[in-house]
């Protein structure tokens, strides 16, 4: 079950333009439950704006990024790819480089595994 994970802060910041037009960014925090039974420990912070006919939810500090129709379903994907990528890097192990091994290790800090 996916619950609301996203708490809008209510800052919108015109930033930098996509294609030559401003884009207006909206802050949110992605907080709580994930896919999976994963729990975030931490909030991650979230930049989410409309590119074209779909919404971009991005996680800067983390460099990953999702879609949506909608702002919710954004954020909703935002929250698997972050599992998705965990689970893509664990499943590499030592065959990672360093930098790679870097990202592995400040994901590990977000989510708490599913209780079996």
């Amino acid at each position: 079950m996916v619950t609301r994970r996203a708490e809008r802060t209510g800052a919108e910041t015109p930033t930098a333009d996509i294609d030559g037009a401003p884009v207006s960014v909206t802050a949110a925090v992605l907080n709580g439950a994930l896919p999976g039974g994963y729990v975030l420990r931490t909030p991650v912070n979230v930049d989410v704006w409309r590119e074209g006919t779909e919404i971009v939810a991005d996680a800067p500090d983390l460099n990953i990024h999702a879609f949506g129709a909608d702002a919710d379903t954004a954020l909703v994907n935002l929250g698997t790819r972050i599992v998705d990528q965990l689970a893509r890097l664990e499943e590499l192990g030592d065959r990672l480089a360093p930098r790679m091994a870097r990202e592995r290790d400040r994901l590990r800090d977000l989510p708490v595994a599913p209780r079996a």
